[in-house]
């Protein structure tokens, strides 16, 4: 396990604040920061990508609505995670999808093709604070980080979503944790650095 005793003790805290500050942004500022994160997104993307793993919004997250607009008018197959009990599946999205309020209060479609998380191309992922070295920290379940982790064979891209104000110096990781590959947020897009080796 990574970072101090003292670290992980502070993580709470640490989330908690950016919740609330997520929760504080103004209607108009927060439709200027979720238009400049789609759009660093879009800028991401690969051109073939073919399936895609998003979310819709819950608790402050940005609202990728406009990128899920994009996706069906492209023809880019979209699903989003529905909580199991451990774990995440994910399941189709499409402009007639009916939604239901699913466990912890996170939204999803009714019914649609599921989809293990190894398919995707890419898979955006929501989250509560992350650092510079794209470590992140969700809401504490770890439904992400147990699904991403029993990914076998070739990994998604994986990307988190945020506002910028969410970065802190240093997020704690224990063993099991998983590191996003780049976060994108209103302002900029952070990458992980590779190894030499990597």
């Amino acid at each position: 396990m990574n970072g101090s005793s003292a670290d992980r003790d502070r993580l709470p805290a640490l989330r908690r604040s950016a919740r609330e500050a997520r929760r504080r942004l103004g209607e108009a500022e927060r439709r200027r920061a979720d238009a400049a994160i789609v759009s660093a997104i879009t800028c991401v993307l690969e051109d073939d990508i073919g399936l895609l793993a998003s979310y819709l919004a819950d608790d402050g997250e940005p609202d990728l609505a406009s990128l899920h607009e994009r996706c069906h008018r492209d023809a880019v197959e979209l699903a989003v995670p529905v909580l199991g009990i451990e774990s995440l599946t994910f399941r189709s999205l499409s402009p007639s999808s009916t939604l239901e309020v699913g466990r912890l209060g996170t939204t999803h479609p009714v019914d649609g093709a599921s989809h293990r998380v190894g398919d995707f191309d890419v898979v955006l992922v929501p989250l509560v604070v992350f650092d510079e070295a794209c470590n992140r920290a969700g809401r504490g379940k770890g439904f992400y980080d147990r699904t991403l982790a029993a990914v076998t064979g070739g990994r998604p891209l994986l990307v988190g979503v945020a506002y910028d104000f969410q970065k802190v110096p240093a997020v704690p990781v224990a063993d099991h944790d998983v590191a996003l590959d780049m976060v994108v947020t209103d302002q900029r897009t952070y990458r992980r650095r590779q190894s030499a080796s990597g």
